[in-house]
């Protein structure tokens, strides 16, 4: 392991033909404060084109791609319950008479999905030990384990006798699945972010916004996976009147369990998690599967451990990374950050999106018509998220994030006009038509990149424990939402009806004016960059200058 009392700087030298290369070479540390000017920013790829650094980097993105499959699990259940709920067979099974009319009580529906977002907590919260503990690799193999004994539990919650068992099996069934899940999300995020180039970092954890949205194109494509293959097999259950109708699509489950549990074999260790445990021989055979015979795994290595270096000289323990130190010294800005980004998706109506059929069946509109609004809506996003891979390095992560709060906020405030008008046939069109603009909107900004900002702004050694926070804050987050939600539209409680956009519209406001002052922007920034600014505590809107050198003038 570093000497933490040592400071590694890396100078990059460049030729003519702007060809360069790494010269690592250690000097003595003096302060923590020196220290933290000494490290220079370094990016491999410096002076490239993207479709050099893509065509660069092949098995970096193919390992990526097959790393998202931790998404997957997550893009499919999120939808498929919420999905479920709109068929008749599945209020027959779980359901109870309402003024005449079979529905499932608000209390039952906010319990169900909110506490997979308990589930997600312990899983995200957890996963962080585990991954610092065992590495990446092993968070996928008991991710995919626990998950696949939950989809036992929710595909026999069908056959308890009574209404109450069926309801209690359903609910831990889906607790069960939210621990497995938050593990495979938290270390998706985790090892996609360490093995990413700087200059391709943003697409490749945007694979994740992408690999939550969609699933049939993915089996043309191959690269996304989630509600899209969710709803279209729930809308192929509609007419199904027995229990058949929904345990084919909890079934389905099943085999991203086992995706994910084959992801644990395929993927090489992540290096970063390799040089923090001192394993270097086993960080070279890793790096060299990632990059290829022909990279220069000693200068790539040493870049790692210089930053890993750079961490510890500041940080007031060396050795062991603790959940205590996300909230000292600098650390604490990074993670309100991830706290703020993390929970915005919220304001934005995540929660309504996940309840989207059942909400519009009670906004008066019919099953199969509710299903196949949720399937031009993935559509829709599928398209949204492919655009924001682009847009997310040129406009960047902020300016996305403001604009889509804002255009989501305008679309709420029509929303909630349209629902004293419900009655009204062109009204409930709009409705309709109100919940593809805002899962749109979402996808073309904050949507794609909030898991892009909540692992840039995290440090290099407190990532996985950053990630298992993020996720717990977004799981918790989730609840809140997912208990209240039901409760604010469905007929047997507040029954606001699409009236409810007037309460979406106020978190929007709220959203958008602590962006304002709190989100920095992290476009095109290498993570040493990144951590000079934290250090330095530049103001919020001087993080998108360009560093040409230790300017004091970024400080506060």
């Amino acid at each position: 392991m570093a000497d933490p009392n040592s400071a590694t700087q890396i100078h990059i030298s460049h030729g003519d033909d702007q060809s360069y290369k790494a010269q690592v070479t250690e000097q003595e540390h003096i302060s923590d404060k020196r220290a933290a000017t000494a490290v220079v920013p370094v990016d491999l790829d410096d002076g490239k084109s993207i479709w050099q650094v893509i065509k660069d980097n092949p098995r970096v993105i193919s390992y990526a791609v097959v790393a998202n499959s931790g998404s997957i699990l997550f893009g499919y259940d999120i939808l498929v319950t919420g999905a479920c709920v709109a068929l008749p067979a599945f209020s027959i099974s779980y359901g109870e008479l309402y003024n005449g009319q079979l529905i499932l009580p608000a209390k039952w529906q906010s319990l169900w999905t909110a506490f997979v977002q308990f589930g997600i907590m312990i899983g995200a919260f957890s996963n962080g030990f585990i991954q610092d503990k065992f590495g990446r690799r092993v968070a996928y193999l008991i991710g995919g384990i626990i998950t696949a004994i939950g989809t036992v539990l929710a595909y026999i919650s069908a056959d308890v006798a009574s209404l109450d068992g069926r309801r209690l099996a359903f609910f831990f069934a889906k607790v069960i699945i939210g621990v497995g899940m938050g593990m495979l999300m938290s270390a998706c995020q985790t090892y996609v972010s360490e093995v990413a180039p700087p200059r391709l970092r943003g697409a490749l954890l945007g694979f994740f916004a992408f690999v939550v949205v969609s699933l049939s194109i993915a089996l043309q494509h191959s690269l996304a996976v989630g509600q899209m293959i969710a709803v279209t097999l729930v809308f192929t259950r509609v007419t199904v009147i027995n229990t058949s109708a929904f345990k084919v699509p909890f079934a389905v489950q099943w085999g991203f369990s086992g995706l994910a549990i084959i992801t644990a074999f395929i993927l090489p260790e992540s290096p970063t998690y390799l040089i923090t445990k001192g394993k270097r021989a086993a960080a070279e055979k890793a790096y060299t599967r990632l990059h290829g015979v022909k990279a220069d795994v000693a200068v790539g290595l040493n870049i790692i451990q210089s930053n890993i270096d750079h961490e510890r000289a500041m940080a007031a323990s060396a050795e062991n990374a603790t959940y205590a130190e996300c909230f000292k010294g600098t650390n604490a800005r990074r993670t309100w950050i991830i706290v703020l980004i993390t929970t915005m998706q919220h304001f934005l109506g995540v929660s309504l999106l996940g309840n989207s059929n059942y909400f519009l069946i009670m906004a008066g509109m019919s099953p199969a018509k509710s299903l196949q609004v949720s399937q031009i809506g993935i559509g829709l996003q599928i398209v949204c998220t492919y655009i924001s891979w682009f847009t997310m390095s040129w406009l960047g992560r902020r300016f996305l994030t403001l604009a889509s709060t804002a255009g989501v906020g305008i679309v709420f405030v029509t929303m909630g006009v349209a629902g004293f008008y419900q009655g009204d046939t062109k009204a409930l069109t709009y409705i309709g038509a109100s919940i593809l603009l805002v899962g749109s909107i979402t996808a073309l900004g904050l949507g794609s990149v909030w898991p892009v900002i909540a692992n840039e702004v995290s440090s290099s050694r407190l990532r996985a424990k950053s990630s298992g926070i993020g996720f717990l804050v977004n799981a918790f987050g989730g609840g809140v939402f997912t208990i209240a939600v039901p409760y604010l539209f469905n007929a047997d409680a507040a029954n606001l009806g699409a009236k409810i956009g007037f309460v979406f519209a106020g978190f929007c406001i709220l959203g958008f004016i602590l962006v304002w002052f709190i989100l920095p922007e992290t476009k095109s920034k290498t993570y040493d960059e990144l951590d000079y600014l934290f250090e330095i505590k530049a103001k919020t809107r001087a993080f998108k200058k360009p560093i040409e050198r230790f300017d004091t003038n970024l400080k506060d």
